[in-house]
């Protein structure tokens, strides 16, 4: 099951009408990475978070506070 994050980084993609890409192009990634972020399978790091954020034309920090929360979580147990 998908993280939180990985849930939003493909929900905001989606609303924002982006091909994963078209987002990957916008951020500098490969197409498969932003599958795998998607999928949960990577996490992206606190900069690719935000320039995810910006892509999608969300404030940079939406996706970077959920960033740190996972971590977090991550370390929480």
């Amino acid at each position: 099951m998908p993280s939180k994050l990985a849930s939003e980084i493909k929900r905001i993609r989606k609303s924002a009408k982006l091909s994963a890409a078209d987002l990957a192009a916008r951020v500098g990634i490969g197409r498969s990475t932003v599958y795998a972020f998607e999928s949960g399978r990577r996490t992206p790091d606190f900069a690719t978070a935000g320039k995810i954020s910006i892509a999608c034309g969300m404030p940079e920090n939406t996706l970077k506070s959920m960033y740190y929360k996972s971590i977090l979580y991550t370390f929480d147990g």
